[in-house]
């Protein structure tokens, strides 16, 4: 009896560590990615493509039918206002020119005979008015003759660079057949297409100057200033061609058909009532009404809002309504959430 009596609070001890522990049960609240909603006033950078273009540029070609016999021309040559390009053979030109001289002065005296002719009351006055017209067409003749012979020789309309040649020299031309092309070097244009959507949104009154980065030197900016757009869209794009110009920058080759990208402000081009919030595209999520949503939050809670989307584009979507200034959303991972989920900033550890 005094053994059993010893081993008791043995066994007791035993029991207690057999017993099942209660399982206690803790909350854990779940890491999120957070988007601060910017001010209206803060930057909202758009890229459009760009294409530079010749700020001036004409495709050249003669008037007249010929063989070239001069083609000092060529492509990236620089030229001046005024300097032969090109020149046709002016042989038949010239013998042109003297048989309409010679017909002209020949309409030119029979006029003269009938004028004398009629003021002796011997010719009529049918007879004076035919010779005043043989002597205008032969007249016009002449004048066509002078022109012609001056198109065989083809001038730089303007200072710039020789572009682009399409023919040799000793080749036969017709008229209006391009030559070459001329573009202006001193400015370049920028061209931009951009969606009606936006269009509709522009300030007409801005001075705003929005910069280009070009693909071929990607590591400066250059301003633009406004210079034309388009007043009637695309009809497959339904988009606006708007056009920029920029002064021929001095430290790399800039040259038509390059690319780049126009960097845009909208907060500085929008009417300020048109204004709106851009979050990124993985913060927004839909129910099965096909309504939009994003999750608030606030103080290790969420809240689920509902928002009015715009136009989506590579740097994230617009927002057009139901959320303000300074508001945290979560911006990854909300398909797993709930309105009863518990969630903190997620903050980068070291090494990750």
């Amino acid at each position: 009896m005094r053994a059993f009596l010893l081993c008791l609070p043995v066994m007791l001890l035993t029991a207690c560590k057999d017993a099942a522990p209660e399982k206690i049960e803790s909350v854990i609240s779940r890491p999120v990615k957070l988007f601060t909603v910017p001010d209206s006033g803060s930057p909202n950078i758009r890229r459009f493509p760009a294409k530079v273009e010749a700020n001036q540029g004409s495709y050249l070609s003669f008037r007249v039918n010929g063989e070239l016999i001069e083609f000092p021309t060529l492509a990236g040559q620089a030229v001046k206002k005024g300097d032969m390009l090109a020149k046709l053979d002016p042989e038949d030109f010239k013998l042109q020119l003297a048989d309409r001289e010679a017909r002209y002065k020949l309409a030119k005296n029979q006029l003269e005979r009938t004028e004398t002719l009629k003021q002796k009351g011997i010719a009529s006055q049918s007879e004076l008015d035919q010779a005043k017209a043989n002597m205008q067409v032969a007249l016009s003749a002449l004048e066509k003759a002078q022109t012609d012979l001056e198109y065989t020789v083809l001038r730089a309309p303007f200072s710039g660079t020789i572009s682009k040649v399409f023919i040799k020299n000793f080749e036969s031309v017709v008229a209006k057949q391009n030559i070459m092309r001329i573009e202006t070097r001193d400015l370049m244009d920028v061209t931009i297409q951009i969606p009606e959507k936006l269009v509709a949104r522009v300030d007409k009154q801005t001075n705003y100057k929005p910069q280009v980065v070009f693909d071929s030197f990607p590591n400066k900016a250059y301003a633009l200033s406004l210079k034309e757009w388009d007043t009637q869209a695309d009809p497959l794009t339904l988009s606006y061609r708007v056009v920029f110009t920029l002064p021929l920058p001095n430290d790399f080759n800039l040259l038509a058909g390059m690319t780049g990208n126009v960097l845009i402000d909208l907060n500085k081009v929008f009417r300020s009532d048109q204004q709106k919030f851009t979050i990124p595209t993985t913060a927004v999520f839909s129910d099965a009404s096909e309504n939009s949503f994003v999750w608030r939050f606030n103080d290790g809670s969420i809240e689920k809002l509902k928002i009015t989307l715009g136009e989506i584009h590579k740097s994230g979507i617009e927002v057009e309504s139901g959320l303000q200034p300074g508001d945290k959303i979560v911006s990854a991972g909300v398909h797993q959430l709930t309105e009863q989920s518990l969630v903190r900033p997620w903050t980068k550890e070291r090494g990750l």
